[in-house]
């Protein structure tokens, strides 16, 4: 949970910093594509990283009756064991296709 959240992060910053250099630098064309994998890839390790904390959340819940909370907790973990497979199919593919402009960028200049 923690190296995907710390995924998410730098995600993030990839996106922020494709957003912010976009109007700076003089444009490539790979600049928009690669911050919309980003974006792309920062909302999938988001919804991970929210049933990451539902289910922390949920185990502090004592005062639930332990049958619902079992119940909602097994959804929570088949859904973020779920969510957790899409992410690494999604980050491999994502990771691939960025490697791919870079290098594309690195032969162009």
């Amino acid at each position: 949970a923690a190296a995907m959240h710390r995924l998410r992060i730098a995600f993030k910053k990839l996106r922020y910093t494709l957003e912010t250099i976009e109007g700076i630098v003089g444009p490539t064309g790979w600049e928009p594509r690669a911050a919309a994998v980003a974006a792309k890839m920062q909302k999938h390790l988001g919804r991970l990283h929210d049933l990451d904390e539902a289910l922390v959340r949920m185990g502090r819940a004592r005062g639930l009756e332990h049958e619902p909370r079992r119940e909602v907790v097994q959804a929570l973990e088949k859904e973020r064991h779920r969510a957790g497979h899409k992410c690494e199919r999604e980050a491999k593919s994502a990771l691939a296709e960025l490697d791919a402009m870079v290098s594309f960028m690195g032969e162009a200049t």
